[in-house]
């Protein structure tokens, strides 16, 4: 997937990237986790682009507009509250 052009382009209009975002990814991409994943993305990108901290960029997003059950599940996973705690703290996975 080819993601960053699309929020740079709509850059400042978070709502519009991400709309974009996720309608690009259908082309190749079509399921709907990957859809939002694509716009939440494309959210962040353009949070990054406006000088947002870096807990703003990660954990400033509200995951309630997302409907599929992946991000259903992460919502009852990471509650918005900690989000910033845990995104300071969690250890860094490598692979």
């Amino acid at each position: 997937m080819r993601l960053a052009p699309v929020p740079m382009f709509f850059h400042p209009d978070s709502a519009e990237a991400a709309r974009w975002a996720g309608e690009s990814s259908r082309t190749t991409h079509g399921a709907p986790e990957c859809v939002e994943s694509c716009q939440l993305l494309a959210a962040m990108i353009c949070a990054a682009l406006s000088g947002a901290s870096k807990d703003e960029v990660l954990f400033s997003h509200d995951l309630s507009t997302f409907q599929s059950a992946k991000f259903v599940e992460l919502q009852r996973l990471l509650p918005r509250e900690r989000a910033s705690e845990l995104g300071r703290s969690a250890p860094v996975r490598s692979r």
